[in-house]
């Protein structure tokens, strides 16, 4: 394997294990809470959009760099979000291996692309590693 993919590896696993901690400690407990009484308030008549089985694929470089799949999204223009329900998330490494994380519920903040998950979050790394936690952010700038 190249120093490039051994590299890439590790990072998967770094975050993964990153994000265990971050939420064992507590961290976003306060910020996942506010978002999650968000989600629930909402009203589905607000949303400009409403979307069924919804998928969106953010690409680089002409490569899938992560596939959002939800069973519902509300797209709230004004607040540049989509709230999502049962939500399936997929990262592609550059060896071809895929990372999938899943969720209750989640935020895709349509500006930045950052997503939040909330609700049973299950990161799997397939034959690998698995990680469960209450919430989950990613940060597509990061």
């Amino acid at each position: 394997m190249s120093s490039k993919g051994k590299l890439a590896q590790f990072f998967v696993v770094v975050v993964i294990i990153g994000l265990s901690l971050f939420l064992a400690a507590g961290i976003w407990k306060g910020k996942s809470s506010k978002v999650q009484q968000e989600v629930q308030q909402e009203s589905p008549a607000d949303a400009e959009m409403k979307l069924t089985d919804m998928e969106f694929t953010e690409m680089q470089e002409g490569k899938r760099f992560w596939t959002l799949r939800a069973l519902e999204a509300k797209y709230f223009q004004d607040q540049q979000r989509t709230l999502l329900q049962a939500v399936r998330l997929t990262f592609y490494t550059e060896e071809g291996e895929e990372i999938h994380v899943q969720s209750r519920e989640g935020v895709l903040h349509t500006e930045t692309k950052d997503i939040e998950l909330m609700g049973d979050v299950r990161a799997e790394r397939p034959n690998q590693y698995v990680a469960t936690m209450s919430t989950a952010n990613y940060s597509h700038a990061e």
